[in-house]
């Protein structure tokens, strides 16, 4: 047979600072008065690091039928601050005094995954047939400020991946296979971010779950010659914690 080994590591930081300053006139006198000058500044520092590594291992029986087994490893960290800084002053012409801390978190978050999984793949003359069961464990751990909030979950993923050949030029495809779409670490920060998304500020949930989902799809294809392909398919989805 064969047996694959693979080694990944990346990593991304990012320092940024901004600042917003405001000018504000009182619209009540005429012609409008100084009404004050202030200002916000916003630091953030994120630091993520990723390593996947993974080993597998393929080999034929009956000439027809290859089984492969195997393990995917993943350990992600992120290292993330933030800080917000106020000034202001309501005197006019004068520039803005020194910027006073208002608030200060850190954050940090790990998730590690063992994803053991089999996979079996046959191939006729007319159909060939691809069948796995893979069962994928994450361990998340999301810090604030020195408080830590465990999250663990599990899910076992069958699927069975299925081709027809129907005369020369048609063919029917069909799978089903049971999905699983994990949070992202934007969604699970607990920083609280004021005016993220527009109006609207945003704060993740450390506790949120892995969404699933149950598909299946059934596809016919017919061949029209040189001039392409047409088909008709059909699809339906079960899905569960919604990450949204």
């Amino acid at each position: 047979g064969t047996t694959e080994i693979d080694f990944v590591y990346s990593k991304f930081t990012d320092d940024t600072d901004s600042v917003e300053e405001e000018t504000g006139f009182d619209d009540d006198d005429d012609p409008p008065s100084f009404d004050g000058f202030e200002g916000e500044r916003t630091q953030s520092t994120v630091d993520d690091s990723e390593y996947l590594a993974s080993i597998a291992h393929s080999f034929e029986v009956f000439g027809t039928t290859e089984i492969e087994f195997g393990l995917d490893a993943n350990w992600k960290k992120r290292d993330a601050g933030l800080r917000v800084s106020e000034a202001e002053t309501d005197v006019a012409g004068q520039p803005l005094p020194p910027y006073e801390v208002k608030d200060a978190s850190s954050s940090l978050i790990e998730e590690r995954r063992f994803d053991p999984y089999v996979m079996f793949t046959q191939k006729g003359v007319s159909y060939s047939v691809e069948a796995g069961l893979r069962y994928e464990m994450t361990d998340s751990e999301v810090g604030l400020d020195g408080n830590v909030v465990d999250n663990d979950y599990s899910a076992l993923l069958p699927s069975l991946n299925m081709q027809w050949r129907v005369g020369a030029n048609d063919r029917i495809t069909t799978s089903l296979a049971k999905t699983v779409r994990r949070p992202s670490f934007n969604y699970l920060s607990p920083l609280y971010l004021e005016g993220e998304y527009g109006d609207n500020d945003f704060i993740g949930n450390p506790e949120l779950e892995q969404e699933t989902a149950l598909g299946l799809d059934v596809g016919y294809e017919h061949r029209l010659g040189r001039f392409g392909v047409v088909g008709i398919n059909g699809f339906y989805r079960s899905v569960d914690s919604l990450i949204e």
